[in-house]
């Protein structure tokens, strides 16, 4: 899935999401004019075919070889990047092939790179700069490629997240234990004020174990 800012122009690049096969590679693809942009979006299923997958991709190339302008591959291709994992060295081989180079080089879950973006290197004229980003939304880093023409003018933005570790479950289940829950059921209390103390203690309960950072 591709998701994009309301506002900005952009077409769905049918071709390439028919690629998609059930079990092995999903594919999504979006083409933004107005940059002169296309973005691919990959997930590889770790049990699937192999290589069927590699067929996928190789058509996903033959594809882009005739589209124009910068293209960025991105996803989840459960393959080990950056070492001498087979499978890995033979998807490196097929997209070396077609000018495309990866840009994350750091982990991406547990101790492997297994998410990565991919750009067509001879066509790439804009400034960018690849790296992850801890969203504890799931067990994997996120992927980020920011492209400008020059970094400079970047605006920089603080964002805000919860990290909901472990410890903070463990915390904020220790918390609710000891919670005196008799208001929820006590007839005298409007429902309304029980249904507002009863997102208080959960909203209080939420900050305390798992603050933002």
């Amino acid at each position: 899935m591709i998701l994009c800012q309301e506002g900005i122009d952009f077409q769905n690049y049918i071709k390439l999401s028919e690629l998609s096969v059930e079990g092995v590679c999903e594919v999504a693809a979006a083409r933004f004019p107005d940059e002169n942009l296309t973005v691919v979006t990959i997930y590889r299923r770790p049990s699937g075919d192999f290589s069927c997958f590699m067929d996928i991709m190789n058509s996903m190339f033959n594809v882009l070889n005739g589209v124009k302008g910068e293209i960025v591959v991105n996803g989840d291709f459960n393959v080990k990047f950056n070492t001498n994992d087979n499978m890995y060295l033979n998807f490196k081989d097929l997209y070396s092939s077609h000018n495309f180079i990866h840009t994350i080089f750091e982990p991406t879950r547990q101790k492997n790179c297994v998410d990565n973006i991919l750009i067509n290197n001879d066509c790439f004229s804009k400034k960018y700069k690849s790296y992850t980003v801890e969203l504890s939304l799931g067990d994997h880093r996120a992927v980020v490629i920011d492209i400008c023409e020059n970094f400079k003018n970047i605006t920089p933005c603080t964002i805000s997240y919860r990290s909901f570790s472990g410890s903070g479950k463990y915390k904020l289940y220790s918390y609710l234990e000891n919670i005196n829950w008799s208001f929820v059921k006590n007839s005298d209390i409007d429902i309304e004020a029980r249904a507002d103390k009863f997102i208080s203690v959960i909203s209080t309960g939420i900050d305390k174990c798992f603050p933002t950072k």
